[in-house]
């Protein structure tokens, strides 16, 4: 029983498609989702439900023009987002404070190397 499974899942795996095989059943879902292959191609999210306007924008729209409330998942990602963002500018604060230190840091060694070579014995111009 165990050989034929795994001819079986030889076979199927041949044109690089991966199925599940449990003993005495095949199961053929794929894991990826179909498409992420073109929606990656376009700088889209791999999975479709990940960002986007039908996950990011409301479901319906009040008549009236009221802004319509955010569900959970849209707060949970503008909160990501928000995150992301401030992370972002903490880590370019921290790139720009450590070049200018680099900076600092090169200017005060060279100034202390001229120091060292001024304070140097000079030959006598008279003998």
């Amino acid at each position: 029983m165990a050989a034929h499974t795994r001819l079986l899942a030889k076979l199927l795996t041949r044109n690089g498609t991966t199925f599940n095989c449990v003993l005495r059943s095949v199961h053929t879902s794929q894991c990826l989702t179909a498409g992420y292959k073109r929606r990656l191609q376009k700088g889209e999210a791999a999975n479709k439900t990940r960002y986007g306007p039908l996950t990011d924008l409301p479901d319906y729209t009040y008549l009236d023009g009221r802004p319509t409330p955010l569900t959970l998942g849209q707060k949970k990602r503008k909160e990501d987002r928000i995150n992301v963002a401030k992370r972002v500018v903490e880590l370019v604060q921290e790139i720009q404070f450590a070049k200018e230190n680099h900076k600092n840091r090169t200017l005060q060694q060279e100034k202390e190397r001229q120091e060292k070579l001024s304070r140097k014995l000079k030959p006598k111009v008279g003998s």
